[in-house]
């Protein structure tokens, strides 16, 4: 026999099912949109994927942020054109492979460091700053089997520094105001 409790209980486990479901969604499709910002230098393109995997992490938290970086690449591995140039499983074995890789950590340390630090501007841009250089470490190891080791930094990494500090500043900021809404 089934009571009432019973069917209540699985009523509210199917409704935050279905809310993890439309988060960790809306979470994938923030960070396609994120590519489609693109500056294309090579053989890394400057896009907004760092600010998205930083605010998604950040607003939805470890589990639910890493399952929408989950959902982006398995979308992109699959064929559909959900990266900055384009998709397929070969993608990860290119230039932005790692980086690409790299979002699963960055969007778990954003979304544990964001509900605990939130409230402290400068911590949580630290732990941002490391969620941030999490992916360009990921990334710099895959391109190092690309390129010529002097060039790693030059090419990989110092063309976009100074975009990556606007954008874990703007995730910071973001990220500070949602926590005190």
């Amino acid at each position: 026999m089934i009571s009432i409790k019973t069917l209540s209980v699985d009523a509210a486990a199917r409704r935050a099912m279905v809310m993890d479901l439309l988060a960790v969604t809306a979470g994938a499709v923030i960070l396609i949109g994120a590519s489609r910002a693109v500056l294309p230098l090579a053989p890394v393109p400057v896009t907004l994927q760092t600010l998205g995997v930083l605010l998604v992490g950040g607003l939805l938290g470890a589990r639910r942020g890493v399952a929408s970086v989950a959902a982006f690449l398995l979308l992109g591995i699959t064929g559909a054109p959900v990266f900055a140039v384009g998709g397929g499983a070969a993608y990860l074995l290119g230039p932005t492979g790692g980086y690409l890789l790299g979002f699963l950590p960055a969007a778990a340390i954003a979304g544990s460091v964001a509900r605990r630090d939130g409230a402290n501007p400068l911590r949580l841009l630290a732990k941002l700053l490391l969620a941030d250089a999490v992916v360009f470490a990921c990334g710099l190891v895959q391109l190092r089997t690309l390129i010529p080791a002097d060039e790693i930094l030059a090419r990989g990494l110092v063309p976009l520094a100074w975009g990556e500090v606007i954008k874990i500043a703007i995730a910071a900021i973001v990220l500070h105001r949602s926590m005190r809404a």
